[in-house]
């Protein structure tokens, strides 16, 4: 056989070891796309992997809370963002936990090496380093926490993007009642201030009166002015918070009927604790902290490196002694002394000191959602109060405080100034209820993110006792 053939046949020798030196590491799930999303919820997030998305829900005319919520879910470009931040990060694993390349050799004797059996003339070599046990799956460990946390902060992005949009929808369906409010009391002071025209007309009443009429009509129509000027900003803020442009058109909203929360504060802290995404991210990122450090002390071990050379030697010019024109096959091997030891020890340290960062911040996290959650609570808790009170006392006794006081001014038995206190009061009580409502709304919306899950799904206070 020529050198030539020897030499192709010591390439094919020579990649045939290639599998045995440079195996691959495991196959590792992806922690992103199979991580479980613990609301069942698919939504923002592309099919099987890919950038197609569900189709986005229209928001038409009977377009409700829901359906607003969806869209932000499947077109927020912020969720979006937040989203392939954790599918880059989960592309990570499979890059730190491999092997390093195995590296390939060839050299040309320029002036040919005479030995016994013949004359040296190529040599091919393949090595592969092996790091330290457990050394890889440190790095991988670590890398997959990094994408756990990663995808549980895009969790919270969207429970975060939940509690915008129920905000900016709330604070629109009160502006919106607000107006229908103004109006109505643009109209009863309208039909006053004809009744004073009236008296007037007739020497019953003072022009005092129809000018005060004529004073307060005028205050309202400016009132409603500026809550019609308000309609167009807060309109933006829905759009954008659902990821549309801010001159998008959007129909009336629904009004947002106050649930109470089923769960005490209590019951809220326990689950924002267990299930809070920011506090499980905290957790990821020190577990991955944790591993680190094991990868840190795994570097400062040695590694070693183990190779194949296959040298082609050519037929023996003198004689014909035994093996003539036998190539040779060297096994090789090394070791990586890691000798500086400062350099591995700083690594080990950072490492731990950044894993009793993450765990003070995350105290420091949970300390702060605990207080969170006690104002919150009480915010929701008054604002149910305060709806109860003015549904059920403030408005009905004001509605028939002006009923009789309006009726009694119509035929001349009641002073004007009466007239105007009891319209105040009433627009006053309407005003309030429609700010509760609000506030419970937004309450809700904020212990909703901060508790990590839909208060619905808490059980009832400790008493357990069902409706």
């Amino acid at each position: 056989m020529t050198s030539h053939a020897r030499l192709a046949a010591g390439v094919l020798w020579t990649l045939a070891a290639l599998p045995l030196v440079g195996c691959r590491s495991p196959l590792r799930l992806d922690p992103v796309r199979y991580a479980p999303d613990q609301h069942g919820a698919t939504v923002g997030e592309p099919h099987a992997g890919r950038d197609r998305y569900a189709p986005t829900p229209e928001l038409g005319t009977d377009a409700t809370l829901a359906d607003y919520l969806a869209y932000a879910a499947l077109r927020s470009p912020a969720l979006r963002a937040a989203y392939y931040r954790a599918r880059a990060l989960a592309e990570r694993s499979p890059q730190v936990g491999a092997l390093p390349d195995p590296r390939l050799t060839y050299g040309f004797f320029i002036r040919e090496v005479e030995t016994r059996v013949g004359p040296q003339r190529h040599q091919l070599g393949v090595a592969q380093t092996l790091p330290w046990p457990g050394l890889l799956d440190a790095r991988a460990d670590a890398a997959d926490h990094e994408a756990r946390a990663a995808y549980l902060e895009y969790q919270a992005g969207k429970l975060e993007l939940f509690e915008r949009v129920r905000t900016a929808y709330a604070r629109l369906n009160a502006l919106e009642q607000l107006i229908e409010i103004a109006r109505a009391e643009l109209r009863l002071l309208t039909k006053i201030e004809q009744i004073a025209q009236r008296r007037y007309a007739v020497g019953a009443g003072e022009h005092r009166d129809l000018i005060r009429a004529q004073l307060e009509l005028a205050r309202e129509e400016d009132h409603l002015r500026q809550l019609v000027d308000r309609l167009p900003a807060a309109r933006a803020a829905l759009n954008a918070a659902i990821g549309r442009s801010a001159d998008a058109p959007i129909e009336a909203t629904r009004l947002i009927e106050p649930e109470p929360v089923r769960a005490d504060v209590a019951a809220l802290t326990s689950a924002a604790l267990d299930a809070s995404p920011v506090l499980r991210a905290f957790d990821e990122r020190g577990e991955a902290q944790r591993r680190r450090t094991d990868a840190a002390r795994a570097e400062g071990m040695p590694d070693v490196t183990v190779g194949l050379a296959y040298t082609v030697i050519d037929d023996a010019r003198f004689g014909d002694p035994p093996d003539s024109g036998q190539d040779a096959v060297l096994a090789t091997f090394g070791v990586r002394i890691p000798v500086w030891r400062a350099r591995y020890e700083a690594a080990v340290g950072e490492s731990i000191a950044r894993r009793l960062a993450l765990a003070a911040a995350r105290s420091d996290e949970a300390i702060r959602l605990e207080a969170e959650i006690h104002r919150l609570a009480y915010e929701h808790a008054d604002a149910l109060d305060r709806i109860h009170l003015h549904e059920t006392t403030l408005i009905p006794k004001g509605e028939a405080s002006l009923t009789s006081t309006l009726a009694a001014f119509e035929v001349g038995r009641g002073g004007f100034i009466d007239v105007v206190d009891a319209t105040r009061s009433l627009l006053a009580f309407r005003e309030a209820l429609v700010d509760a409502r609000a506030r419970a709304a937004i309450a809700r919306a904020k212990l909703e993110r901060l508790v990590g899950r839909p208060l619905d799904t808490l059980g009832r206070p400790s008493s357990g006792e069902e409706d």
